[in-house]
């Protein structure tokens, strides 16, 4: 399996299967993903993620959209069919399901695919995942056992009993520096003033400057000069 260690690991999912008779190369490329403080001015509906503090799980001490989906299907659960999982987080209170309830177990589990909509798990704001190259080969076991016994022919008795199955894994990392991505906002208010500013000056000649003059002839001035006439 390969997961956040910050999240909790499901067997159903984020797992690499391996047949017996290959070998298996599996680079690792982590992606970091980061979210400018900035954006704390906008809601979470608009930037499309959590930061750690504005939502909080029951189960949970560190927020992410497994661990939230997670808590979603055990409540989901334990509201259809009145128990948990005994693998899912669960209070004291609550109870494990028995053999003869795991198909209430799986229609809560597939038969709803809503269910994780419903609990609005959005990304979190800031998040390690880790993607994945996965390479196979076949591997004949049975030549490579004939040669291992050959080879160890005049060798300790122990060392040959022939090996009938084994597998190769060689994981790694793909690169040594990791390169994060950061979320931070694409047009803001200064760039809106700055880019009427520049449409200004290149269509009309207008400044910045001749804004205010022109605000400060069209509302300030006229009040003065009443003020000055009734004086």
């Amino acid at each position: 399996m390969l997961h956040n260690p910050q999240e909790y690991p499901q067997t159903s999912k984020d797992f690499i299967r391996i047949d017996q008779t290959e070998t298996v190369s599996i680079a690792v490329q982590p992606a970091i993903i980061k979210t400018a403080p900035t954006l704390l001015r906008f809601g979470p509906s608009i930037r499309h993620c959590y930061f750690k503090r504005e939502r909080k799980l029951k189960f949970f001490k560190i927020y992410s959209p497994a661990n939230c989906e997670l808590e979603c299907l055990t409540n989901y659960t334990l509201k259809v069919c009145g128990c948990v999982k005994y693998s899912m987080p669960r209070s004291a209170e609550d109870r494990i399901c028995q053999t003869w309830e795991l198909k209430c177990i799986m229609m809560a589990q597939f038969g709803n695919s809503n269910t994780a909509s419903d609990c609005n798990c959005l990304p979190a704001c800031q998040s390690v995942q880790y993607d994945f190259e996965l390479s196979k080969t076949t591997h004949n076991h049975q030549a490579t056992n004939a040669m291992r016994y050959k080879q160890f022919r005049n060798a300790d008795s122990s060392l040959k009993k022939p090996i009938y199955q084994y597998v190769s894994v060689a994981i790694y990392f793909k690169a040594d520096q990791i390169i994060p991505i950061q979320r931070t906002e694409l047009y803001g208010l200064l760039d809106v003033i700055a880019d009427c500013g520049g449409f200004l000056g290149l269509c009309l000649g207008v400044s910045l400057l001749s804004l205010v003059e022109l605000f400060y002839f069209c509302a300030i001035r006229p009040f003065r000069n009443r003020y000055s006439i009734d004086q």
